[in-house]
């Protein structure tokens, strides 16, 4: 996987015989801009070896780089920032210093445009550079320029050609772009290079689902939970697409399996909705089961409270507000259909897939897949 990457100087052989040669020799061995040693011990090493008047000017550039690092790992950004700028002064055909600044002002100021300077001179000064181009392309991507991000995760890959995560944010970009087909392109190559990368099935399967292929997504989603057998997502994911695929009594099992591995955040309620929606759906009494579910949640979830009889729609509605209206719907839509009143189910469907609705999100999914099987 590829990481921030820190490189490690090379120190000229010195002679054990020198006491000021063994002492600086220590320094350098300290000194190195990885985790393997304290960030504080690395921060006092190298401001010895800057402070020393032993080394070139060439070597104090890679101290302060190293000590730049460090300071960075302890979120102290201005300090790492002026280390950086000693650096390429000392320096400035650096290529990794002004890699490293790049980085700084991205995740240590979020300027992107900032970084995209610095990364862009750090591969103009070391073309094969392949943490600038990989790290680039997110500045790219925080500034909504997806062609560009793909172009540097392509440079990459082919600098990398078994790089998995280059192949798995390019896949996510081709994604958004709404190429569904490079994008399983991208995720099935990861998949052939690392077998185990389990994030690349998930993807894999969204871009199936995407395309209407709910069998191909089941079947990536079924490989990701035998990859991952405890992974709460998995069957999570894989109930969605039987739900959409109009399998609604494969898709409570499942949803159940996530919610025993213990699923957690929006999803979870999510999740304990549409368990709720199959078993009902599929003939079964599901009440005492949602209800012992919510219980343990302080305040209140206006759908819950629907769907428990303690409210309704027009609560519900007006409870959720014009934020999360599209949900809204969806779960509305579901409470008439669970009650055999498909056309007050449909006008909520309706409702729920409007332009300004988040169209990545499972209730979107699920209320044009339905529409689509009420209205073939």
């Amino acid at each position: 996987m590829l990481s921030r990457l820190f490189f490690a100087v090379v120190i000229a052989v010195v002679t054990l015989s020198s006491p000021a040669h063994a002492q600086l020799a220590e320094w350098w061995r300290t000194c190195t801009g990885t985790s393997d040693v304290d960030w504080d011990q690395q921060i006092k090493s190298c401001t010895s070896i800057i402070q020393s008047r032993q080394e070139t000017p060439l070597k104090k550039a890679v101290a302060y780089r190293n000590r730049g690092n460090a300071w960075s790992e302890k979120n102290d950004y201005n300090r790492a920032m002026a280390d950086y700028d000693e650096a390429i002064k000392l320096d400035p055909k650096f290529a990794d210093a002004y890699f490293e600044r790049g980085y700084t002002w991205y995740y240590g100021f979020g300027s992107a445009s900032r970084a995209i300077t610095d990364y862009s001179e750090a591969i103009r000064l070391d073309p094969k550079h392949v943490n600038a181009y990989f790290y680039r392309a997110f500045a790219w991507r925080m500034r909504d320029e997806t062609d560009r991000a793909i172009a540097d995760m392509t440079e990459v890959i082919r600098l990398e050609p078994n790089n998995t995560e280059a192949y798995y944010f390019r896949g996510g970009d081709w994604y958004r772009q709404g190429d569904f087909d490079r994008a399983i392109a991208d995720f099935t190559d990861l998949i052939r290079i690392d077998p185990k990368y389990v994030k690349a099935y998930g993807a894999r399967g969204k871009a199936w689902i995407a395309k209407g292929e709910f069998d191909r997504a089941i079947a990536d989603y079924t490989e990701a939970m035998r990859v991952e057998p405890n992974g709460a997502d998995h069957p999570a994911d894989r109930g969605f697409a039987h739900f959409y695929s109009g399998n609604l009594r494969a898709a409570a099992p499942d949803f159940h399996r996530a919610i025993e591995l213990k699923l957690d955040g929006l999803k979870a309620l999510d999740v304990a909705l549409f368990r709720h929606i199959t078993r009902t759906r599929n003939g079964e009494d599901a009440t005492s089961e949602l209800a012992a579910y919510y219980a343990p949640f302080a305040g209140r979830h206006p759908i819950f409270d629907l769907y428990l009889g303690r409210s309704s729609p027009e609560a519900a509605l007006d409870a959720w507000g014009p934020g999360r209206r599209c949900d809204a719907n969806f779960y509305i839509a579901q409470w008439h259909i669970m009650r055999g009143n498909r056309e007050q189910g449909r006008t909520h469907l309706q409702s729920a897939t409007e332009p300004r609705c988040r169209v990545d999100a499972p209730v979107y999914r699920a209320a044009v897949f339905e529409l689509k099987r009420m209205d073939p």
